[in-house]
């Protein structure tokens, strides 16, 4: 009974935590399904041709889907 309270508190202060404005836990917590693309098995480069929600950023376009052959994958 003990563990799982303390684990609780645990879960809770890190649900609360930001760091630079973002929650801690991103993209964990709030839950988007959309940033859970690459969490398990990661795709090709060529998918990931817009940023993260959660990130809020300028230009949420990476780079074209036509030049998406260009980019090179880190694995390749």
């Amino acid at each position: 009974m003990g563990v799982f309270i303390c684990a609780l508190a645990v879960i809770t202060h890190l649900l609360r935590l930001t760091s630079l404005g973002m929650p801690y836990l991103v993209p964990f917590y709030p839950f988007r399904p959309s940033s859970l693309v690459d969490t398990a098995i990661r795709p090709p480069i060529s998918k990931f041709h817009h940023r993260p929600g959660f990130l809020r950023s300028k230009k949420p376009v990476r780079f074209d889907k036509k030049n998406a052959n260009l980019k090179k994958d880190i694995d390749e």
